[in-house]
């Protein structure tokens, strides 16, 4: 699977949310290419990155809703709901993982397309609700 690629279009306007976003671009591209390996979906590498994964979008749900409440954004509640249903399903796919219920390509076709649309509808409503204070 290809890379994702960072590109102005995916930006908030606010440097440390565009920065974590970045960081799990690369996050997801570090599985993509561990999944070029011949039984990748059994490495420790593989499953260090998707914990890493797990791990580093809480933290950054964290950040980003904590400034959400700062600037009184105002679908906050259903952004957190969307946040919790990620994770939700990053560990359900890591448990799929490990019993071979799933595939690597589950995940990062899983991952590029959360990201993509959470970013680009979601996470832009931040980007307009600044615009328009």
């Amino acid at each position: 699977m290809k890379h994702m690629e960072w590109s102005d279009a995916y930006s908030v306007g606010v440097d440390v949310i565009d920065e974590q976003h970045r960081t799990l671009f690369a996050l997801r591209n570090d599985l993509a290419e561990c999944c070029r390996a011949p039984e990748a979906v059994h490495s420790e590498r593989f499953h260090d990155i998707l914990a890493e994964m797990f791990e580093y979008s809480r933290t950054h749900f964290a950040t980003e809703e904590a400034f959400m409440r700062s600037i009184c954004f105002p679908n906050l509640e259903r952004h957190v709901e969307e946040h919790a249903g990620f994770i939700e399903a990053v560990a359900d796919l890591s448990v799929a993982i490990m019993g071979n219920l799933a595939t690597p390509e589950t995940v990062l076709t899983f991952l590029s397309d959360w990201l993509t649309a959470h970013i680009l509808k979601s996470d832009h409503q931040i980007r307009d609700h600044l615009s328009a204070a």
